[in-house]
């Protein structure tokens, strides 16, 4: 009857309809979570090249021509910046493997801080040859560790995004392909 086109009909417009809403409202989900992942990305960057300064800053220490009163200060603040974006980092992630590589970051941050005051405590007592042989092995290392842990926390929350996007997209398509599925019954009703 024509009452019961008419129904379904607005039933099929109202199907469209939810069905846009749902996409909309999903694509501003992702650009969301990739805007969040983003300033994730930036600043998961910056703390490496963060770290990168802190080992270089630790080496001056021992290097000809630079002067230890400078450096010293430098790399602490250095550290403190590190270990606050650390921080920051883990209290943004929204994925368990990125905050697991972060927490592992933030130990070799303290290990690094624990290594530093080695190389300063010979460095005090005149022991140059011995400060350098810890900042270059153990601190060097502490510091290229803490930035793969970065770097690997980094990863995880791209992987996290590109799965959510995933699941989303997923879920767009079918809806769409049940909105479409449903107009297409009742054009043939």
């Amino acid at each position: 009857s024509r009452a019961t086109s008419l129904a379904l009909g607005g039933v099929v417009w109202i199907a469209i309809g939810a069905t846009a809403f749902f996409l909309v409202h999903t694509e501003k989900q992702i650009a969301g979570l990739r805007e969040a992942v983003r300033a994730f990305d930036l600043h998961a960057r910056e703390a490496a090249g963060a770290l990168t300064d802190l080992r270089v800053g630790q080496q001056a220490y021992v290097a000809e021509g630079q002067g230890v009163a400078f450096w010293m200060p430098k790399v602490a603040a250095t550290g403190d910046v590190i270990s606050q974006a650390v921080q920051a980092l883990r209290r943004s992630a929204k994925d368990a493997a990125a905050r697991s590589s972060l927490d592992e970051a933030a130990d070799s941050i303290v290990e690094f801080g624990n290594v530093d005051k080695r190389a300063r405590d010979y460095i005090r007592s005149d022991q140059h040859l011995m400060a350098g042989d810890i900042i270059f092995t153990e601190g060097g290392e502490t510091a290229a560790t803490a930035a793969r842990q970065v770097e690997a926390a980094r990863l995880a929350e791209r992987q996290a995004l590109d799965a959510s996007e995933a699941a989303v997209r997923k879920q767009q398509v079918m809806a769409l392909g049940a909105t479409g599925a449903f107009a297409a019954l009742v054009v043939l009703w």
